[in-house]
């Protein structure tokens, strides 16, 4: 036992050293004493433009127990950052024409007409009335749509332990919040009914129909909604504090189910599911900065890289677009253990934060300190 831990923790130290950063911006300054201090596991950061990384830092330990270090190949569950992914894969079959953004959802899956919305509920009772307006695919990319944001059995189970045609099912007979285009509610729910629609229209299974379309070309050999056994080696452990709040102990990533490897009880969620490393996913936002081009292959249209990252939720309050917020000149999107991404179109730079913490009370802190030096040309 002790030899294979030493040989592991060989390989973990020949990442971590491998490393050398391009630029001189002082992130793993700012950002080690949080590790130091035992206030924050690990994390690595990113700062790019769309042809060129211009540093990486890996700070801290994947694993606290084995000093296990980041790197840039850790595995990190992507959470919510997948729903930009699953926005790119509507717009590929759109600018195809085999979709439309303001159809009813209902042209592309009939059942979705049996959706109702609630208008009153108290403890006796829960009145139902028909859909005033029908739902449409951008409404259901920009959390329009009326819908909450998981399902009962989905937050008991998981967001990924239903099939595509029993989710919609389960979903069809979860009752809306409001009418359709009247708020902005963030719904994990209408963007897994996006992606079944991609399933559907296509006839290719989610997960295959981003393989092909997306994840190939950009050569993302590390994403997928099922890590292997040997990338669940290097998934970085997720950590809370303990009951006293003084030390780091390990905890469950939530909301998923495992083992996250087992594809006979685990489904793709494109609201949530995808796993994925810093070298893969800084590709994907190097082709949404270069307006949709990657390596020389345009991937997706300008125009639909525009349409992502444009506000989409009219003249709610809420700045959101397809899969994305949206601050004034920058968009991206976070996800619920930390892991976070965005894209400054005025500078060209990319900025990405990934760590795996469930509340840790210094994870805005050290998060919102990575952004302001970052971003900064």
């Amino acid at each position: 036992m002790k030899r294979i831990f030493s040989i592991g923790l060989f390989l973990c130290v020949l990442f971590f050293v491998s490393f050398v950063p391009a630029q001189n911006v002082p992130v793993k300054e700012k950002l080690q004493p949080y590790i130091d201090a035992g206030e924050l596991p690990g994390m690595v950061t990113v700062i790019a433009t769309q042809d060129k990384i211009l540093q990486m830092d890996t700070i801290g330990y994947a694993d606290l127990e084995t000093k296990c270090p980041m790197n840039s190949d850790t595995v990190f569950w992507m959470a919510s950052q997948t729903k930009v992914v699953t926005a790119v894969a509507v717009m590929l079959l759109v600018e195809e024409g085999k979709l439309s953004l303001d159809e009813p959802v209902t042209t592309y899956i009939p059942a979705l007409k049996e959706f109702q919305v609630i208008t009153e509920q108290n403890e006796k009772q829960t009145i139902l009335v028909p859909l005033e307006r029908s739902i449409t695919l951008r409404m259901l990319l920009s959390h329009t749509a009326g819908m909450i944001f998981i399902t009962p059995f989905q937050k008991k189970y998981g967001i990924d332990s239903l099939s595509t045609q029993k989710a919609l099912t389960s979903f069809i007979m979860t009752p809306l919040a409001h009418q359709p285009g009247t708020k902005y509610l963030y719904s994990n729910i209408g963007i897994d009914i996006a992606a079944a629609i991609v399933e559907h229209v296509s006839q290719t299974p989610f997960e295959i129909f981003l393989e092909q379309r997306l994840f190939k070309p950009l050569g993302m050999k590390d994403t997928s909604f099922w890590p292997t056994p040997e990338q669940i080696k290097r998934l970085a452990k997720a950590y809370r504090f303990d009951k006293e709040k003084k030390n780091l102990v390990e905890t469950k990533i939530f909301f998923m189910t495992y083992p996250f490897e087992d594809r006979t009880i685990r489904f793709p969620e494109g609201g949530g599911g995808l796993f994925s490393t810093p070298t893969d996913w800084i590709r994907f936002y190097q082709m949404l900065a270069a307006e949709g081009t990657f390596d020389g292959k345009q991937i997706l249209s300008p125009e639909s890289v525009r349409e992502i990252r444009t506000k989409q939720t009219g003249d709610l309050p809420n700045n959101y677009g397809f899969g994305v917020n949206i601050n004034g000149n920058v968009f991206g999107h976070g996800g619920s253990h930390g892991t976070d991404s965005k894209l400054d179109t005025k500078t060209g730079r990319i900025i990405q934060y990934f760590i795996q913490q469930e509340n840790l009370p210094k994870a805005n802190e050290a998060h919102n300190t990575f952004i302001k030096i970052a971003l900064t040309p």
